[in-house]
């Protein structure tokens, strides 16, 4: 698939998308290198944890930057995936995941103590907890990140067909020119 043959209202969404992953992926990393700092002499699991969101931030950068650079079926699967970290949160038992690389928005239901349904926003946010004494019991969901599956997902479907189109156009074109 080449940026040739997309016409412009997709490579606009496709920009938009990417230019959003890179943001949420330095924004998030950003905010790692204090903990970075704080946990670079400390305990061994800590600067695990903080390598891994690391990652993950660089991963949704590196998602946007793909799709910038042309390489579109890629980024777009990549970009699948980054936003599949981040659509659900959990805590349970004392293990934990909260994971964004962009905007959260959504809700989550905590019944740690009472049943409490809360709406969330936040930027870039990363929580990794493993065999804590926490008791929190909470489950949520990303709004935004699953938002941007269905967009990609339709996104994919939108350019399966206009490349179609494009070839066939193409090719009609060169049988008009052979006769």
């Amino acid at each position: 698939m080449t940026e040739n043959s997309l016409n412009p209202n997709i490579l606009l969404k496709i920009k938009t998308l990417a230019y959003y992953q890179i943001a949420g992926g330095v924004v998030g990393l950003i905010f790692t290198i204090p903990f970075f700092i704080m946990v670079i002499s400390s305990s061994g699991s800590l600067f695990l944890v903080t390598l891994i969101f690391a990652f993950l931030f660089l991963f949704s950068a590196f998602c946007g930057q793909q799709l910038l650079k042309g390489k579109i079926e890629r980024g777009l699967k990549l970009s699948t995936i980054n936003q599949a970290f981040q659509i659900f949160s959990f805590a349970f038992a004392g293990y934990s995941f909260v994971f964004t690389a962009g905007i959260y928005m959504g809700v989550s239901i905590d019944l740690t103590e009472h049943t409490l349904f809360l709406f969330n926003f936040s930027l870039p946010e990363m929580h990794l907890n493993f065999n804590s004494d926490s008791k929190e019991l909470m489950v949520g969901i990303n709004f935004v990140a699953a938002y941007f599956i269905y967009f990609i997902d339709k996104l994919q479907k939108k350019i399966a067909l206009d490349q179609e189109l494009f070839f066939a156009s193409k090719k009609a074109q060169e049988e008009l020119k052979k006769s």
